[in-house]
Order: C-alpha cells, then sequence, then structure tokens
C-alpha cells in the first residue's frame, strides 16, 4: 500500500505495539503511528483529529478499550475501532461492536489484525461517500423545488392516471388548498365534468416523439368560479417509452379567451382588448392575403413602428429555420382542413435575435358571408422553456442520483449479508461444535443443563444470524434468481406471521437484468412486511408474471385494509413513506405501481416492471 494510514495505538506494552505495527508492515500498510498509554494521553490525542483508525488494547492498568471507545465515538462517529486483546471472550466482543467498535483481534492470532484494518478502511470510505452523495441529493432536491415555487405559473406533477405528487405554491394558491391537501387527489377532480374527456384524450396522445401537447380546459378556481386555463402538458416517459409522470405549467387564460371571442364578434372591440393584452393577435384575411398584427404582436418581435409589416401574412418568414418546415406545415391544414393551429416556435426579433413563441389560431367564418379570416394569438415562452428545461435537468440529476443512492444501498446489504453469513456464522457454528464437543465429556448432569442451555442461546444467535442476513440480501436472488427468491421470502414470512401463504409464477425469461430483480424484490418485501405489521390478515397471495413485454407483481391480502388517501396525505408530510419508497423503487427502473385499498376490504399492490434482459458477455461481440 501506497497511501499512509495515520494510526492511533492505545498500548502499555512497548513490545506488543511493536509486534502490531509490524505485522501491518509486513501486509503492505504504511502507517504513521503514535502509541499513548493513558486516558490524559489518549484523549489529547483524539482531540488533535487527523487519524484514520484507532487501535486499542482491551485492558490497560487504569484504563480500558472500551473507555477510549466512548471517547473516540463522542468525538466522531465514524472513525474505525479495532480492539486488541488476549483474553477477549465472545460475549465481551459482541457487547465490543455493539457500543460501537468497529471491529476486533486476539493478541495470538495478530494476523487477523491487517485484512480487519483493510476492511474497516474501506467500509470508512464507503459510508463518508454514501454521506456525500445524500448531501447532494438533498441539495438537488432543494435547488428543484427552489425553481418551481417562486414561479407564476401553476406548475404540478402527477401520475399517468392524473394522481397530483406534486404542486407549487401558485398552483396552492389559486386553488385555495395547501400542499397536502392537493397531494394524493386526482387532477380532473378541480375541472367541471365537461372537460375531463378532453383533458384526458391530450393525456392518452403523450408518446415519447410527441411529448408535448397544449390543453385548454376551464376549471373551477378557489371561489369556485369557472376559469379558463392554458396548460403546456410534457409527459416524462422511461427508458422503454413507457409514460412514467406527467408535468404541467398552466395559468389562468380567461381572459385571453374571451379576447378571442370578442374578436368574432367585433373587431372593433377586439382592437380595444388587443391593445391591452400581454400577448399578440394576428387576423389574416384569406381572401385578400392581408393581415392585421395588434401593436403587441409588432412589439414582441421588434416591429412596433414597422407598417409594412403589417401588410402580408410574413411572420413565416421570421420562422427559425428548424421550426419552419413542422410550423408550416401545421399552418397549411389549419388554413385548408380547418384544424386548430397550436405550435411551439422561435421568431426572428428585429436585432437578429431568436425567441420562443406558442402560437394558437383558427379558421373562423367571416363575419359578412365573404372569404374567411384565419385569427390567432402568439404569447412568449422564452421564459417558460427555460424553466422546462431547468426542471427536465434537475429531476433527471434527481433521478441519478436516486440510483446511485439505491445502487450503494444494495452493494452495503449484500457486504452485510455476506459478512453475517460468512463470519459471524461460521464462528457462532464453531463455538456451538466445539461446545458440543465439551459437553460430551461433562458428567454431571447440572453442568451438562447449562451447557445444553448455552448451545441452545448459540441456535438462537445463528437463527438471528441467518435471519439478518436473508433480510439483507437473500442469496437465491442472486444465485437462483427471482422466483426463487420471493418463493422463500414469502414462506419466511408467511411462518412469522402465521399466514396462508399462496405463491404463483408464470414462465419468466431465463435472465433478468439485475437492477428490475432487485427492484421488484424490494417491493415485495416491503409489502410483506406491511401485511405482517398493519393488515391482521389471515392469507396473503404473492403472485409473478410476465405479461405484455413487463415483469408483473401483484401482492394482497383479506386484511383489514386502509383509507388511501389519509396514508398519501401522511406521505407528503413525511410521516408515512412505505408506499412512496415502494413507488419511487419501481419508477428508477422504468416500471409503474398501484395500490388499491379501503377499510376492511384488504390490500392489493399491483407493480409492473420493464422485461429487460440481463446483459451477457456476447451481446457486445
Amino acid at each position: 500500500m501506497t497511501q499512509p494510514v495515520r494510526v492511533l495505538l492505545l498500548e502499555d506494552d512497548p513490545v506488543d505495539a511493536e509486534l502490531a505495527l509490524a505485522t501491518l508492515t509486513r501486509a503492505g500498510f504504511d502507517c504513521r503511528s503514535q502509541r499513548v498509554d493513558s486516558r490524559e494521553a489518549f484523549e489529547s490525542a483524539i482531540a488533535a483529529g487527523g487519524w484514520d483508525a484507532v487501535i486499542a488494547d482491551y485492558t490497560l492498568p487504569a484504563f480500558t478499550g472500551t473507555e477510549a471507545l466512548a471517547i473516540a465515538r463522542a468525538r466522531d462517529p465514524l472513525l474505525p475501532f479495532i480492539l486488541i486483546s488476549g483474553t477477549l471472550g465472545e460475549e465481551r466482543a459482541i457487547e465490543a461492536l455493539h457500543a460501537g467498535a468497529t471491529d476486533y483481534v486476539l493478541k495470538q492470532h495478530l494476523s487477523r489484525l491487517p485484512p480487519a484494518l483493510q476492511r474497516a478502511l474501506a467500509e470508512h470510505r464507503a459510508r463518508l461517500q454514501h454521506f456525500a452523495t445524500q448531501h447532494a441529493l438533498e441539495a438537488s432536491e432543494r435547488r428543484y423545488r427552489g425553481i418551481v415555487e417562486d414561479q407564476s405559473e401553476l406548475i404540478c406533477r402527477m401520475t399517468p392516471e392524473g394522481a397530483l405528487t406534486f404542486v407549487n405554491r401558485a398552483f396552492c394558491r389559486y386553488f385555495g388548498l395547501a400542499p397536502g391537501e392537493l397531494v394524493g387527489t386526482r387532477y380532473l377532480e378541480r375541472l367541471p365534468a365537461e372537460a375531463h374527456a378532453g383533458v384526458r384524450e391530450a393525456w392518452s396522445s403523450l408518446t415519447p416523439a410527441h411529448a408535448l401537447v397544449e390543453v385548454e380546459h376551464r376549471a373551477l378556481d378557489r371561489e369556485g368560479k369557472l376559469r379558463w386555463h392554458r396548460w403546456s402538458v410534457r409527459g416524462l416517459f422511461d427508458e422503454s417509452g413507457r409514460l412514467a409522470e406527467i408535468q404541467g405549467v398552466g395559468r389562468d387564460v380567461s381572459e385571453l379567451v374571451d379576447a378571442l371571442q370578442a374578436l368574432r364578434a367585433s373587431e372593433a372591440r377586439i382592437e380595444r382588448v388587443l391593445r391591452g393584452s400581454i400577448d399578440g393577435f394576428w387576423d389574416w384575411d384569406l381572401g385578400k392575403n392581408r393581415v392585421y398584427y395588434s401593436p403587441r404582436f409588432r412589439e414582441q418581435i421588434g416591429f412596433a413602428g414597422t407598417e409594412s409589416f403589417a401588410t402580408v401574412f410574413s411572420f413565416q418568414e421570421f420562422l427559425h429555420p428548424d421550426d419552419a418546415p413542422r410550423v408550416l406545415q401545421a399552418l397549411r391544414r389549419s388554413v385548408d382542413d380547418g384544424q386548430v393551429f397550436r405550435e411551439e416556435f422561435r421568431l426572428r426579433r428585429a436585432d437578429g435575435t431568436h425567441v420562443w413563441f406558442f402560437g394558437r389560431g383558427e379558421r373562423l367564418p367571416s363575419a359578412d358571408g365573404g372569404a374567411p379570416h384565419f385569427v390567432g394569438s402568439i404569447t412568449e415562452i422564452t421564459e417558460r422553456k427555460r424553466i422546462e428545461e431547468s426542471l427536465r435537468l434537475a429531476l433527471e440529476r434527481l433521478r441519478q442520483l436516486s440510483r446511485r443512492v439505491i445502487e450503494a444501498l444494495e452493494n452495503e446489504r449484500a457486504y452485510l449479508a455476506r459478512e453475517l453469513h460468512d463470519q459471524i456464522g461460521q464462528v457462532l457454528t464453531a463455538v456451538k461444535i466445539n461446545t458440543q464437543a465439551v459437553g460430551r465429556h461433562l458428567a454431571e448432569p447440572a453442568h451438562r443443563a447449562r451447557l445444553e442451555d448455552s448451545i441452545e442461546v448459540i441456535d438462537a444467535a445463528i437463527g438471528q444470524v441467518r435471519r439478518l442476513s436473508l433480510n439483507l440480501r437473500p442469496p437465491q436472488l442472486d444465485a437462483l434468481g427471482l422466483e426463487a427468491a420471493l418463493r422463500a421470502h414469502l414462506q419466511r414470512q408467511a411462518e412469522t406471521g402465521k399466514l396462508a401463504a399462496h405463491f404463483t409464477a408464470a414462465r419468466l425469461p431465463e435472465a433478468l437484468d439485475a437492477d428490475v430483480q432487485t427492484a421488484c424484490f424490494r417491493v415485495a418485501q416491503e409489502a410483506l412486511t406491511n401485511v405482517l405489521r398493519h393488515a391482521q390478515a389471515h392469507a396473503v397471495w404473492l403472485e409473478l408474471g410476465a405479461d405484455t413485454g413487463a415483469l408483473t407483481l401483484l401482492v394482497r391480502d383479506d386484511g383489514v385494509g386502509f383509507d388511501l388517501s389519509a396514508t398519501g396525505r401522511r406521505a407528503a408530510t413525511g410521516e408515512s413513506l412505505g408506499l412512496v419508497s415502494m413507488e419511487e423503487r419501481a419508477a428508477l427502473v422504468g416500471g409503474s405501481l398501484r395500490v388499491a385499498s379501503a377499510p376492511g376490504a384488504g390490500t392489493e399492490v399491483r407493480a409492473a416492471f420493464p422485461l429487460r434482459r440481463a446483459p451477457r458477455a456476447s451481446d457486445g461481440a
């Protein structure tokens, strides 16, 4: 090892200290050490800081290793701390580990010291990285919320079914409700019944190729009045092209709609309305090929004092080259076929810069029976486009950080499971074998009874270690696959809760993506844990299947059920995060989750995951 390791050595025997350091040096460690042998010297050295690890003798004349451990933990809860003793019993060793020691080594087995130190340093680095990742995730979430909360537009996010998952302050002010009263409810509850079909149709039209639609509808404001809204609705799709979430940016456009209706009735009245409007309007006489552009229209493009700009329908000359083919094609469909024109595009201003606009228009019959007119409006959306891009980037960063946190968590769980099974489990098994061997040579019944009781305690400890290892990361998941892991976990949970367990599984692909398998297992694990804790059920069913390109999971019980709305509100305040964690697990691999429950009706958890195959070595050939 080339990186120096700063070691604080608490040892009253210089010979033992030199022996420990020599063992580490032979193993390749470059130790920069300081030996102390009293409480005062140890406290002073710990206070000075800068240590990579502490190696402490368990017993000193006037000071103990456990006392030193308490001092070190008060200063640095994560600092690696290894105890060395010549007579440390198993019970005291476990107590020391529970008190915060990283590991312990017997003096007669100093060869274990280098791997113990190497493992402790690696764990310390992993924990520091985990904390740094968690801090970055929290900072990203604060930045994301800061962006959307300061906007005057109504901003919300919802599931593909329309359940609100986030609302900004402007949204709450408009509808007169707190975030906790809105999150978890249906967006369509804010709309009159006649608007539902149009909104659902707009949502269903979202595709990865056409991820943005503009929707206009009426909604009930905080006073119960019907107001016109214009929403830019963007679909967020997972890697498999499945709609994962809907994001909306909207505002009250009642005044704009009223202005368009007034335009159809009277040019004189529309002139007065247009002069005070924040949007730009046009009225194109298709028979004469002449256009009226409102003052605001010309002002937004930088031609406020240019009359010639208002002679022919010429704004296509100012379209950005990348937008012109699409916009002109949509314009021709509107003019020729009567389709409503709704497009986003960039126009070149008089100073040569390009600005984003949203244009809306339609062909209307002339009031005097002549040639029809094509009327419409433009709204500058440069700031909205910037916000949407910021939201997209922030959301992607948030998802990336979430993936890293979960990956680190799964790696840590797998590591701990292996350590529990391979190290502590084997040690306990060896202790049991040795104890049984000693028992065969005891003649007195009282001693044999005490020894048999000790063996039962060891058996209980071995069982607890096995259960902890299986809950952290069942070996079946990596060795035998998802079906075997779920079957075994269901059986264990059913035995624990005295439930009747029913398991069915369809034929699955031979190799599933590891992330998908882990996510599916964790969702099932959380659902079964909830059954044991809250459901008061008599039976539980787990079904695993593959349908239309998706891996499906169903966990249901015959328990007492619960109020989904109340649980959603508690989740919004951070009180109940079980369902949120399952939803996030599924979403991070491109899946979805739906929960159905009601008091007295049991609970049903359905999840779907993309049916991706695990990569093979031959795939890269």
